[in-house]
């Protein structure tokens, strides 16, 4: 029995020793830049062809409205009653001449016209007065 139990660590040891593989340090090391390559790669090519998009931030003291309108006079998106202090969530829309309605139920409405394409966004900002911030849509 003494001896049954050595011969089975021996041939335990024996087998895992011819299991292992030898791999070249440098393959390794192959590997590795291909993955960070392709990880800069997906990390670059954020939009590729996507509908421009926009969502509004409610920095003053009454609810927003922001309502999306294309050049046809269609609404292609809105955010209505945004509290204050509250961030929408991103609205998809098609491109071309969009116009952007901020209102409210205390100060006039502001009108604002951008020619979107794809792969832009527009992150509105109402600031402390109510009225909206001079920010511009930017490509992604």
């Amino acid at each position: 029995m003494k001896r049954l139990l050595i011969f089975v660590a021996a041939a335990t040891m024996a087998f895992t020793s011819f299991n292992c593989s030898d791999e070249p340090v440098d393959y390794i090391e192959q590997e590795l830049q291909f993955l960070e390559d392709n990880i800069s790669l997906e990390a670059n090519d954020v939009c590729v062809g996507s509908n421009p998009e926009a969502r509004i931030s409610n920095n003053g003291n009454v609810a927003m409205n922001l309502d999306i309108i294309d050049e046809d006079d269609n609404v292609v998106g809105y955010v209505h009653n945004l509290l204050p202090g509250n961030t929408s969530g991103w609205i998809s829309f098609p491109p071309g001449e969009i116009l952007f309605s901020v209102s409210n139920d205390v100060v006039e409405d502001e009108k604002v016209v951008y020619t979107m394409s794809t792969c832009m966004i527009f992150d509105l900002e109402v600031d402390i007065d109510n009225k909206l911030t001079s920010a511009e849509p930017e490509s992604i």
